[in-house]
Order: C-alpha cells, then structure tokens, then sequence
C-alpha cells in the first residue's frame, strides 16, 4: 500500500500562499463506519479512508448521509486501530452511486 504525507510549502509569500493547511496523509486505510442515512436508517458499513489528516478526513459511502450528521468510524492508520467521532461536513455524489465523504473530527481514541 503506498502511502504519503502533503505539507503546505512554508518558502512561499502570503500573497502566493494558499489557505493554510494540515499535513494530510494520503493512502487507503480500511474502516468501518456507522451512523444514520439521510432516511433515518441506521448503518454499519465497511470502506476506505484514502485522505486522512488531523481534523479531518474523507471516504466513499453507499449511504446517503447528510451534512451534520454524526458518524464513528474506526479505522487502521498505519499499525494504529483509531475511533474517529465525528460530523459530516459534505457528500458529494459519484458516477457509481457513492458519496465521497468528508467528516470533521470531533473526538478520537486509540484503540
């Protein structure tokens, strides 16, 4: 699995200096999630983190979920198993029939 970190660039100017941003760390980390759908169904399914940084991070889920809607999502980084609390921010549909989705971290506990 092939794995890397992006950093913002400190060398450029504030006039060329994109919005700061966190390290992110780039990858495809299983995960299973659960929460309520944008039906009221609750759910448990299993998918990929492929963009993970400390606040935030993003998967694809089959479920419709709405923004504000709270998931967990406990998922292996690297040789970590994390519980990841936290609020969708969007979900953006996909040709397949997926929603890229990305969620807020508002509290997380290794396992």
């Amino acid at each position: 699995m092939e794995q890397h970190v992006e950093q913002a660039d400190p060398s450029t100017t504030d006039a060329q200096a994109p919005a700061p941003t966190e390290p992110r760390i780039q990858g495809l980390f299983p995960a299973q999630v659960r929460g309520v759908d944008s039906h009221g169904a609750t759910f448990h399914t299993q998918t990929l983190i492929d963009n993970f940084g400390a606040t935030e991070f993003e998967l694809r889920l089959t479920p419709r979920v709405e923004a504000g809607c709270r998931l967990l999502v406990v998922a292996d980084i690297h040789e970590a198993t994390v519980a990841l609390h936290g609020n969708v921010l969007r979900a953006e549909p996909q040709a397949d029939g997926s929603h890229r989705t990305t969620v807020s971290v508002t509290h997380h506990r290794f396992l």
